[in-house]
């Protein structure tokens, strides 16, 4: 396979519009799978039994492969699994200010039907339903799928000093961009052709920059933001020492 990137987080971060405009570029060509821009070979364990050729089927040769699947960033036998089938992909991880990225990610599980009840319930409970998953014999290679962990991990998501240093037990740093994604919500030509300079790609046009995933909903409590940004500093703080920022 010719250089391959893979967006592999943050869910609600922005990776779906980055995917779309690094894929502009006439030397990026983009998963085909099944229609789909999210391959998920690397953390459904049912596509993963597929075996690696499926998973280069899913791309046409080109000069650089790209497909995001935005849930591996937390799965923890994805980067073993990658590291093995695409020691020298290149990573690119979006992080988005973890309390906005959490009350998002509730309400796309609210549309999507995958839970009920007010976010303040929803995160009350969130810790005992994780630990619970975790106790199921071989829970990420057969359970992770329709998992609370997959659909409503909304806290857990954000804890990514937790899943970077987990991803860096496998590849170098040189071979992950973390992007925060507030930056590039403000400045998306520089993210888009600073990327496409990381892959080695000369310049392109820039495309049309629009939001993509972008829905309404009622804003965030004061009292329960508060409360998160207690939850996320000490977290915060061991991104700061990992990246040199933080939110």
């Amino acid at each position: 396979m010719s250089e391959h990137v893979i967006l592999i987080g943050c869910t609600r971060c922005g990776t779906t519009s980055l995917y779309n405009y690094l894929g502009a570029h006439p030397q990026v060509n983009l998963a085909k799978g099944q229609g789909q821009r999210e391959v998920h070979f690397f953390d459904y364990e049912h596509l993963y039994q597929d075996g690696i050729e499926w998973y280069r089927a899913q791309f046409k040769p080109n000069a650089i492969t790209c497909e995001t699947s935005p849930t591996m960033l937390q799965h923890w036998l994805a980067p073993e699994r990658l590291r093995y089938h695409l020691p020298d992909c290149k990573l690119i991880v979006l992080l988005r200010n973890p309390v906005d990225r959490a009350y998002s990610d509730y309400w796309l599980a609210v549309r999507k039907g995958w839970v009920t009840g007010t976010f303040e319930h929803a995160i009350e409970g969130e810790a005992k339903r994780l630990a619970w998953e975790l106790k199921t014999p071989n829970f990420w290679q057969q359970h992770f799928y329709l998992s609370e962990h997959h659909l409503c991990g909304f806290l857990e998501r954000g804890l990514y000093a937790k899943h970077l240093k987990r991803w860096l037990e496998y590849f170098p740093a040189e071979q992950i961009r973390v992007i925060k994604s507030e930056t590039f919500f403000a400045r998306p030509a520089w993210a888009v052709r600073s990327t496409w300079d990381w892959l080695g790609l000369p310049d392109a046009p820039l495309p049309k920059f629009r939001i993509w995933q972008q829905a309404d909903y009622p804003a965030l409590s004061p009292a329960t933001r508060a409360k998160l940004e207690k939850h996320y500093a000490r977290p915060n703080a061991e991104l700061k020492e990992l990246l040199g920022w933080t939110f």
